[in-house]
């Protein structure tokens, strides 16, 4: 079953889109679209190195991968065997998002205009902006901008209705990452738009205050990385509890495979050292059996769980 759409009224923008040549117009005026102009003027080196051949069938299968998710949400039409549906399905449902529009035209009304590829809520009513991507890899910053410039857009256009949350979804074959990013600052917005308007240089590392570009991009990595190790993690737990059962069930001790050979460890008693105690109850031995031993410097990472 398709997801439902909550009853709010957007303003639908005067910007008409044409598909065919993927042309914006406010009236008789051409628009640009936002990645084909500010996004290349922050990041022009992103897809340097990459033949057109290779990067227009990206594209096409992107735009296909589009249309699946869009004809789903409005009228709940499913392709069997498609994981990336199934993974959006799964998404969506887990994040308990219901849908408010699909390709939302968003525009300054002067120089630029784009498509939001999901407007969606959340269980709260928060406004969640979501861009879909196909790539092999994420490029973070690059789409904190784009979908940065779309909530600018997106607030101006609806007044008093404000955006809480903006991701990333990258659907690619089996591979699913759905990631929250954080909005860029309205002065690297500023700059850049008045950069590319008057063809000046542009230099994004610059309007990230004290924290450089790279450590917001590890970040972005760290934050899916840990919870791609929480899921694995979790489901290694519940494979290795079964796996157990069953080889206890048959008196199973070791099993080897052409890979993996899995051992059941027989329940023991432990025992260990109470360091602390020995310290307090016998300092001088501690002293005359402690062993001092240098360990390298390290990076702590606390991340923040969600509320």
């Amino acid at each position: 079953m398709a997801a439902s759409k909550k009853e709010i009224k957007l303003v639908t923008s005067e910007v008409v889109f044409l598909e065919d040549t993927h042309q914006y117009f406010l009236g008789e005026k051409e628009l640009q679209g936002v990645t084909s102009t500010l996004i290349p003027k922050a990041y022009p080196g992103t897809y340097m190195g990459i033949d057109q051949e290779t990067l227009e069938n990206a594209a096409a299968r992107g735009t296909f991968m589009h249309k699946v998710v869009e004809g789903y949400l409005n009228d709940g039409t499913y392709y069997e065997g498609l994981p990336e549906l199934d993974n959006f399905i799964k998404v969506i449902e887990d994040n308990k998002l219901s849908c408010l529009a699909t390709e939302y035209i968003v525009s300054d009304n002067e120089n630029f205009a784009s498509a939001i590829d999901l407007v969606m809520q959340n269980k709260k009513k928060e406004i969640c902006l979501v861009d879909l991507k196909r790539t092999s890899e994420l490029h973070f910053e690059e789409v904190a901008l784009q979908l940065s410039i779309y909530k600018r857009w997106f607030e101006r256009m609806n007044a008093g209705v404000k955006v809480g949350h903006i991701y990333v979804l990258r659907l690619r074959d089996n591979e699913c990452d759905f990631v929250e990013l954080h909005p860029v600052s309205d002065d690297f917005l500023d700059a850049l738009i008045s950069a590319y308007l008057n063809a000046l240089p542009f230099v994004p590392s610059a309007y990230y205050g004290d924290l450089p570009s790279e450590l917001v991009k590890a970040e972005k990595q760290i934050s899916l990385m840990v919870e791609q190790q929480k899921d694995i993690e979790t489901r290694m737990s519940k494979l290795k509890e079964g796996l157990y059962s069953l080889m206890e069930q048959y008196n199973v001790k070791s099993w080897k495979g052409n890979n993996v050979t899995i051992t059941r460890v027989l329940p023991s008693a432990s025992v260990s050292l109470d360091s602390k105690a020995v310290k307090e109850k016998h300092p001088e031995v501690y002293r005359e059996c402690v062993k001092e031993a240098k360990r390298k410097g390290s990076l702590k990472i606390t991340v923040k769980e969600d509320e």
